[in-house]
């Protein structure tokens, strides 16, 4: 079903949705005012979805939302004039092997309210890509391409393995209360920020080594 940003806010069955649209927008798109579809299980099969004719006047993001399971197969894209698209799922985000999420005109936002894990997967921006996990996020041999900004983001533990980067990218920004990296090449014109719960290890950071992983670190 279509939604305005004021009646789903508003509506206990979604509160599993705007709990996680609350944790990401006040610092990522503090000014942004969505339309959205919304259901239980919301499930997108391979092809391009326009979501023109779904985006009430003034609003500037296209939210697709599932109260509780979110998952997409195949080769997946959006077409539209927002300057954004969410992906929520309330309880869960399933991403099948092989797949790829492209919002080319955009930013692109997916999110999961609990633990993700993301394997052999693509995902592509306009501008900004930002992928948030509200407890572990786990991602393995995936791509991530944008011009201006990827950013990966989970309130526990973010673990990235063989992820490639798209060259020219101005910024990579991760965030978590643990990161684990394994495998990365980093763009050489990138700037690269990593934010930890409690930082460097005497003044060293990051500390090498599974021997060396601390909680928070």
């Amino acid at each position: 079903a279509n939604f305005t940003q004021d009646i789903l806010s508003g509506n206990d069955f979604a509160a599993d949705v705007t709990s996680v649209w609350d944790h990401l927008s006040p610092d990522a798109f503090p000014a942004a005012s969505y339309s959205a579809v919304a259901g239980r299980d919301l499930s997108l099969s391979e092809g391009t979805y326009s979501y023109e004719s779904l985006l009430g006047a003034g609003d500037d993001t296209f939210l697709l939302a599932a109260t509780s399971g979110l998952s997409y197969s195949g080769s997946v894209s959006f077409s539209g004039s927002g300057s954004r698209v969410v992906l929520i799922g309330g309880d869960d985000v399933s991403v099948a092997s092989g797949s790829t999420l492209d919002a080319a005109l955009a930013d692109l936002v997916v999110a999961s309210r609990s633990d993700w894990s993301v394997s052999d997967a693509a995902f592509a921006a306009g501008n900004k890509l930002y992928l948030r996990g509200l407890n572990d996020l786990t991602l393995t041999n995936v791509e991530l391409s944008a011009t201006d900004q990827v950013r990966l983001e989970a309130l526990m533990d973010l673990s990235v393995d063989n992820v490639r980067f798209s060259s020219g990218l101005r910024e990579v920004q991760m965030r978590a209360t643990t990161i684990d990296l394994r495998n990365i090449d980093f763009p050489s014109s990138s700037v690269i920020n990593l934010y930890t719960q409690k930082g460097g290890l005497d003044g060293k950071y990051p500390t090498f080594g599974t021997a060396n992983r601390t909680y928070g670190r």
